[in-house]
């Protein structure tokens, strides 16, 4: 399904005026309603491309080669190499420092990724494919 947009653009500073608004809507919200409102506003398509997207930036980050991501995360060469762009132009650095807080359990979000990738089967390559990531 494609995503469909209004043909009306909007000016830089109406669009940053509702993305704050979008970003106080989570930060009121306790963990498990910024879960449950991530599910109301996203199609499960939607989800998934978030989840496999920080997956790449995530993997990315460790040094993994492109063809590996794309392997991995079934997702197209091109995909990876545009992500990579934006890495190395700074563009993920907010959110890769979030994802190296001790808040944040990248064992469990990587277990996630394998059970979004396997769709409930069991895992393609033993239950620690993806322990190099989290080491």
């Amino acid at each position: 399904c494609m995503t469909n947009v209004s043909k009306k653009p909007l000016t830089t500073d109406l669009r940053h005026q509702l993305y704050k608004q979008f970003a106080q809507i989570f930060a009121m919200s306790s963990e498990q309603n910024v879960s449950l409102l991530l599910l109301e506003l996203f199609t499960e398509s939607e989800q998934i491309m978030f989840i496999k997207r920080l997956g790449i930036i995530m993997m990315l980050n460790k040094g993994c080669s492109t063809y590996k991501i794309s392997r991995m995360l079934d997702v197209s060469d091109a995909t990876v190499r545009s992500t990579k762009a934006k890495l190395l132009e700074g563009e993920y650095n907010r959110l890769l420092k979030v994802t190296k807080s001790n808040k944040f359990d990248s064992k469990k979000f990587w277990l996630v990724i394998d059970k979004v990738l396997c769709a409930g089967l069991p895992p393609r390559s033993g239950s620690n494919r993806w322990g190099f990531l989290y080491k």
